[in-house]
């Protein structure tokens, strides 16, 4: 907030050199010496003097710096009139002091009473203490209690944007991972799907196979058993017709020696059978 209004405790007081009798006479003094060195500042002229029962107290509100004359004198720049005070003539060597107006008293006494429009600003005051609600602030530095420690200098709004897009994208970075896990799953249970189907069609391959390696077998068994059976036959027909050195015996031993590898034919078929189980 920028001071409005200046004070002295060591101004001396001072008379007018010239009489003021227009409103716009300029008012000039002898010394200025404890006046405020910053503006403005109130002065009053004639203070508590009255012209019968008139009050011809005027008082003013310096606006810059005094102005010398170069005569020992100086030209102060002033509004008249001022804090309701009425502009008035005043004769030479009326008392001029600094002074303090009610102007000052009431802006101070309003400035204690009131919890708004004070300090400078258009809104309420804060309190330390006190439950409020705020709004329109930039705050800048250490976060009070309760909310994210931000970095100094940082504006609480931008640390809240920051960390919101961060989530965000950790979000949305969580959301393609678990797509990315769904796509893989479903993957990986096509493939056992497939892996399953083919280990079924190869098993039921193999029991075809072993199906029919059985029925070979089988067959060879048969087969087998046949050609011993016919070898005993042939040898019982043999035997009833043996004769000592005659055809009959030449019969036989052909006819056991073609059922014997009949026999070993069968057998090796069975064996190769047996080996495709």
């Amino acid at each position: 907030m920028t001071q409005t209004r200046w004070f002295s405790g060591t101004a001396i007081p001072t008379v007018l050199s010239v009489p003021i009798v227009n409103p716009t006479d300029p008012v000039i003094v002898p010394l200025i010496t404890g006046l405020p060195a910053s503006y403005p500042f109130e002065i009053t002229v004639d203070p508590g003097v009255y012209s019968g029962t008139s009050l011809i107290q005027e008082e003013m509100l310096v606006t810059g710096a005094p102005v010398s004359n170069g005569n020992g004198t100086w030209t102060l720049p002033v509004t008249r009139g001022w804090d309701g005070s009425t502009v008035q003539p005043h004769s030479a060597n009326a008392v001029v002091v600094h002074t303090t107006s009610g102007k000052d008293s009431n802006d101070a006494r309003s400035h204690i009473d009131n919890s708004a429009g004070v300090h400078g600003i258009t809104g309420n005051v804060v309190g330390d203490t006190d439950t409020q609600t705020l709004s329109n602030k930039t705050l800048n530095g250490v976060l009070c209690t309760g909310w994210p420690t931000v970095a100094a200098g940082v504006a609480d709004k931008a640390y809240v944007d920051n960390e919101t897009t961060r989530a965000e994208t950790a979000e949305g970075a969580n959301a393609t991972a678990i797509a990315s896990e769904v796509t893989r799953a479903e993957a990986a249970e096509a493939a056992n799907a497939t892996a399953i189907a083919a280990e079924v069609t190869r098993a039921e391959g193999a029991e075809t196979t072993n199906a029919t390696a059985i029925t070979t077998a089988n067959s060879a068994l048969t087969a087998a058993k046949a050609a011993a059976n016919a070898i005993s036959i042939n040898a019982v027909t043999a035997t009833g017709g043996w004769t000592s050195g005659g055809t009959s015996s030449y019969v036989w031993f052909n006819q056991v020696y073609a059922d014997i590898t009949a026999l070993k034919n069968e057998l090796a078929a069975l064996k190769a059978a047996v080996a495709l189980l």
